[in-house]
């Protein structure tokens, strides 16, 4: 196997729509039911903080102590960790790319790079990923979000890395618009066939 892009030192990762997918309505009904909360009230609290907890402009107890507060949850501890294993069972993850990715650690250094919150931060999944990932770079701990130009110059100044030496691999192209104009590669992800097809060389 040949791979095309010999001057790339980082491939760069996103995690919901690349490595996983996450289902958040499923995973809202679950934890919802085994509450006994209306799924529509939980949808709507999580809605309206998701892009603040995502920079962490409101922060993880906070968001608990109002969810503790509105549906009157004695047990915010339990619930906490509900939500934290509702995840884990409701996110599909793409086995055979990470695997793939993998073997590519000899080639490249690899970086995941993702909108998330600190609810992520305690599930199985995270934990699974520092076995692949050589440096994760989650939103709310910079206080940026994709597809704003700060949490890309973040990444390229924590990668020690120019763009041009960064390969973005994400699903939304909104989010490969400022790389590429700083001068990175960039793919926009399909599925693992594309991205294994793109990614190498095709025989002579």
């Amino acid at each position: 196997m040949k791979l095309k892009y010999n001057n790339i030192s980082w491939l760069i990762f996103d995690f919901d729509g690349v490595i996983g997918r996450a289902n958040q309505n499923i995973l809202i009904e679950l934890w919802s039911k085994e509450l006994n909360i209306s799924n529509e009230s939980t949808k709507n609290i999580f809605n309206k903080h998701r892009k603040r907890l995502q920079v962490d402009s409101l922060s993880i107890d906070d968001y608990w102590d109002e969810i503790r507060t509105q549906f009157n949850i004695n047990n915010i501890t339990q619930a906490r960790q509900l939500w934290v294993d509702f995840y884990t069972l409701t996110c599909t993850i793409d086995f055979e790319l990470l695997s793939y990715i993998g073997g590519l650690k000899s080639t490249y250094h690899l970086c995941l790079l993702s909108n998330t919150s600190e609810l992520f931060k305690s599930t199985i999944i995270n934990k699974m990923l520092d076995t692949v990932f050589d440096v994760k770079i989650y939103s709310y701990s910079v206080g940026h979000r994709k597809p704003d130009p700060d949490i890309y110059e973040i990444a390229f100044k924590q990668l020690n890395c120019k763009p041009e030496n960064c390969l973005f691999i994400d699903n939304l192209e909104k989010n490969l618009v400022y790389p590429a104009k700083k001068g990175a590669i960039t793919m926009k992800y399909l599925n693992f066939i594309q991205f294994k097809n793109e990614l190498t060389m095709s025989p002579d």
